[in-house]
């Protein structure tokens, strides 16, 4: 055989060689002896919690120690005991001559009940009509004995539509998220999800989050209770105009009205509906009247439809509705704005302004 030979082994192993080339006798070899990695065991006494306990290293028989607090170098903490100054995770390394070997994580809880509430979203600046925004509260027992009766408290804003609500443990009932007895470093989220609605309310909010347990809450460990939103509504500005071919008709003539809307304002206007109903005295001409793509009107409502056009900002259309005079003295119908999904910077739909 012929090549380089890799030993692994979790334990002392002796080796033997022997060495030719062709028929000729070569060199013999033993090794003996392989080390095997220490387990460097880390202990909590004094109670095993902040701020009543220590961290100890069983053996302390390595040649240098270095502690670390969530993954970070603790200054100074070279010795094989440290106490520590918060709760968090911890952990030391050791050398010993030139290895360097670390222990497990140890986790250190407060000794008395720490519960820990946040809550945050996904909101980057100013949210607005339609946007999705997810929220979620989190918990977690950073004491060392377990809470019972949690309830965290989370009346949440009316500015927002509520879709769904996910916990990921116990129940929710608006507004309480019950979630019963918590152990020590369990975590739990409650997750929203909800959607601006159209023509929201404007200006900046907040979503204020509370919990109450059998147990008294030290709050050694800082909360982040409040999340706060901006809302900035879209704006459009309809405007509406009315003209008729003829000022003068008699029995029997045809007569063309045209409206033309117009987006003014600064945002795409969805979702509009447009009144105009054709008074007693008038009727209908289907064959004559001109009716843009996309949009509909129904004589019988006189609602003409976008639901399947947007207006652009700065677009107009034109719709031209023909009629047959059929009596005289009529008196002519108001035409209004009847629906939008958007707030108009100037008037109000369906108010006969």
């Amino acid at each position: 055989m012929a090549g380089e030979i890799d030993v692994t082994s979790t334990g002392p192993i002796a080796v033997g060689t022997f060495m030719s080339l062709g028929s000729n006798a070569g060199l013999a070899g033993y090794f003996s002896g392989f080390d095997t990695v220490p387990v460097v065991g880390v202990q909590i006494t004094g109670g095993g919690c902040y701020p009543a306990g220590d961290l100890e290293e069983e053996t302390k028989s390595f040649d240098a120690y270095q502690w670390y607090k969530n993954n970070v170098i603790i200054a100074g903490a070279t010795s094989a005991t440290y106490t520590p100054t918060g709760i968090g995770e911890y952990n030391v390394i050791v050398t010993e001559g030139t290895c360097s070997y670390s222990s497990k994580i140890v986790s250190v809880y407060n000794c008395d009940p720490d519960i820990v509430v946040s809550k945050t979203s996904d909101i980057t600046g100013t949210v607005t009509d339609g946007d999705i925004i997810n929220f979620t509260v989190t918990v977690e027992s950073f004491g060392l004995q377990p809470v019972t009766n949690l309830v965290v408290k989370d009346i949440f804003p009316t500015e927002l539509d509520l879709i769904s609500v996910t916990p990921s443990q116990g129940t929710w009932n608006s507004p309480d998220w019950t979630i019963g007895t918590m152990e020590a470093g369990e975590l739990f989220t409650l997750k929203f999800v909800s959607k601006v609605p159209n023509k929201p309310s404007e200006g900046t909010f907040s979503n204020v989050v509370s919990n109450t347990q059998d147990q008294i809450d030290t709050n050694l460990s800082s909360d982040d209770l409040t999340e706060n939103f901006t809302i900035t509504a879209k704006k459009i500005d309809l405007s509406l105009l009315k003209t008729v071919d003829k000022s003068i008709v008699k029995l029997g003539d045809n007569v063309i009205f045209t409206l033309r809307i117009t987006n003014k304002g600064t945002d795409i206007a969805t979702g509009v509906q447009v009144k105009d109903l054709l008074p007693t005295g008038l009727n209908y001409d289907a064959v004559n009247t001109i009716i843009p793509t996309n949009t509909t009107y129904d004589s019988s409502t006189g609602i003409w439809d976008f639901s399947n056009k947007n207006i652009a900002v700065n677009e107009w259309l034109e719709l031209k509705i023909s009629a047959t005079v059929a009596s005289l003295n009529i008196v002519l119908n108001e035409t209004e704005v009847f629906k939008t999904e958007q707030k108009d910077v100037d008037s109000s739909p369906n108010s006969s302004n």
